[in-house]
């Protein structure tokens, strides 16, 4: 008797027929091996990361993502490094020019000269700007003084010197009601400060207002001398 030939896929004989019980066992190999090979195709398939045949596709996105991430960040660093550039441009132009100090003896020259290119240095530090208008102001260069000292105010409200200051400046101009008016802020922001009650009180009895010169002169007359700066060992 000549020997049936096996089906591959099955494994079996194929002379099982076609009774329901051969056609059930067939089904049930066929299901099997379609599993496997399912299961071969999956494990042999070769993954995105191995550098398989769509490897790029998902490394594309990413990619483009990091490109983007870098230029919104550079982008925002040129921004803000653009806003502090104006931002000293516009405190540099509140500073007085410097005057034509021709003529004048070197060593005034030389100390103008010096604050000035200090502030311009550091146009948003208020002591800078301050120094510039003491400058100006020590050596009568009274507008100027004025205009360095409200710049160093706009920079440091709370910094009541500036305000004592930039008062005592107007004094000098002989504008009494600045005088008045500067002393008064500077002693509501320094009211430990008996200098600026003091001379609050003299512009008031100048101005006429005889009772309020009386109120700084009394208030003054309860602190205590400023400390005067030790004098550098010889």
């Amino acid at each position: 008797m000549a020997r049936r030939r096996r089906d591959p896929r099955r494994g079996r004989a194929a002379d099982q027929g076609g009774s329901p019980a051969g056609t059930t066992a067939r089904a049930a190999e066929t299901a099997a091996d379609v599993a496997d090979e399912t299961a071969a195709r999956t494990v042999a398939a070769p993954s995105l990361e191995e550098g398989g045949p769509h490897a790029g596709t998902g490394r594309k996105p990413r990619r483009r993502w990091l490109i983007g991430t870098v230029a919104a960040a550079a982008a925002g660093a040129l921004i803000l490094v653009g806003g502090a550039h104006a931002r000293r441009a516009a405190y540099a132009a509140r500073l007085p020019a410097l005057p034509d100090l021709a003529g004048q003896p070197p060593m005034l020259r030389e100390h103008l000269a010096a604050a000035d290119r200090t502030a311009r240095d550091r146009p948003a530090d208020a002591d800078a700007v301050g120094a510039l208008g003491l400058a100006y102001h020590a050596n009568l260069f009274l507008d100027r003084a004025d205009r360095a000292y409200a710049a160093a105010e706009a920079l440091a409200p709370g910094a009541w010197r500036w305000t004592y200051y930039r008062a005592l400046a107007h004094g000098t101009r002989g504008d009494a009601e600045a005088l008045a008016a500067g002393l008064r802020r500077a002693a509501a922001a320094a009211p430990d400060f008996g200098p600026a009650w003091w001379r609050l009180g003299d512009a008031e009895f100048k101005a006429g207002r005889r009772e309020d010169a009386a109120r700084a002169w009394r208030r003054a007359l309860t602190l205590p001398e400023p400390a005067r700066a030790a004098a550098p060992d010889a």
